[in-house]
C-alpha cells in the first residue's frame, strides 16, 4: 500500500493539478444532468421553505424564503461538490487512507462553502453573522453539510454494473494492458480516457492514472471487449449503458452514469457496435 501511494504521488507530480480540475469539473457536469439531482434539490428546497429554519420562517415572507433557499441549497451543493471532490483527489494520493482524505478535504471545503453562504446572507436583511461565534457556527453548518456532499460522493462513486459482457474471468497473463493496472482496480475496464501523456483508467472498482498513449493502451487491448470510440476514450462493451443523440451530437451513456462523446467518423460503428 505505501509503495503504491508514492507511485501514486510521483505520477501526480506533473499532472495532478489539471487532472483533477478536469475530473471535479466533470462531476459537477455530470450531477447537473441527471434529473434526479434536481428532484431532490426541488424536494430539499420545498422543505426548508415549509419549515424555515434559522428564523427565516418569521424573517421571511414564502417569496423570500424560497428565493434565500434555493440560492444557499443549489450554491452550496454544488459548490461543496466541486471543491470535496477536487481537494480529495489531490489530498487522497499523499494520505493514502480514504476516510481521513474525505474528512480533511471536507474540512477545507467548508471554508469557500462558509464564505458563499455569508455572502448569501449579506444580501438579505438580518442574517450575516456579525461575531466570532456566528462565523464558527456557521462554519460548523457548512461542515456537516460538506461532510455529508463527500460521504455520498463517497458511497456513490461509480461501480460499473454486471452484464454477461463483462470479461470477470479476464486472462490477465495474456493482455499486457490489464497487467499495468493496479490490482486493487480488477481487471474489468469500463473506460479509458486520454488526459496529456497519462490515461485515466476506470474499472467497476476504481480509477487510477497510468502513464502511457492510448493508442499503445488500443493495441494492448485487441482482444478485450472494446472500442476506441473518440480520439481521447476507449469504452468496454461491458461499460456501455446506451447510446444518446442531440441533434448533430452523440455520446455513449456509460453504467457509471459518465457520457463519453462520440466522433463523427465512428458513430455508425458505434451503433452497430452498440446494437450487437
Amino acid at each position: 500500500m505505501e509503495q503504491h501511494n508514492s507511485d501514486y504521488a510521483d505520477r501526480r507530480d506533473a499532472f495532478a493539478k489539471g487532472g483533477a480540475l478536469q475530473f471535479a469539473l466533470r462531476e459537477v457536469q455530470g450531477l447537473l444532468r441527471r434529473p434526479g439531482f434536481w428532484i431532490v434539490l426541488a424536494a430539499a428546497i420545498a422543505i426548508l421553505v415549509v419549515s424555515g429554519p434559522s428564523d427565516t420562517l418569521t424573517r421571511f415572507n414564502a417569496a423570500e424564503r424560497t428565493a434565500y433557499w434555493a440560492t444557499i441549497a443549489f450554491s452550496t451543493f454544488v459548490t461543496g461538490q466541486f471543491a470535496t471532490v477536487l481537494l480529495v483527489r489531490l489530498i487522497r494520493p499523499l494520505i493514502g487512507a480514504r476516510m481521513p482524505a474525505i474528512a480533511l478535504g471536507a474540512l477545507l471545503a467548508a471554508l469557500p462553502i462558509t464564505a458563499e453562504v455569508w455572502l448569501v446572507n449579506f444580501v438579505f436583511p438580518d442574517s450575516t453573522p456579525t461575531s466570532a461565534a456566528d462565523l464558527a457556527g456557521l462554519y460548523g453548518m457548512c461542515l456537516v453539510i460538506t461532510l455529508a456532499i463527500a460521504t455520498i460522493y463517497d458511497v456513490s462513486s461509480p461501480k460499473a454494473a454486471e452484464t454477461d459482457l463483462s470479461p470477470a474471468h479476464a486472462d490477465v497473463n495474456g493482455n499486457r494492458f490489464l497487467k499495468r493496472i493496479p490490482a486493487r482496480l480488477g481487471t474489468e475496464i469500463v473506460s479509458l480516457q486520454a488526459q496529456d501523456h497519462y490515461l485515466e483508467v476506470t474499472t467497476t472498482k476504481g480509477r487510477d492514472l497510468i502513464l502511457m498513449r492510448l493508442s499503445d493502451a488500443e493495441a494492448e487491448l485487441a482482444g478485450y471487449p472494446g472500442m476506441r470510440v473518440h480520439r481521447s476514450w476507449w469504452v468496454a462493451r461491458s461499460g456501455v449503458d446506451g447510446i444518446e443523440t442531440a441533434g448533430d451530437r452523440m455520446t455513449i451513456r456509460l453504467v457509471s452514469g459518465t457520457e463519453v462523446p462520440v466522433s463523427r467518423a465512428n458513430r455508425a460503428a458505434v451503433r452497430s457496435w452498440v446494437s450487437g
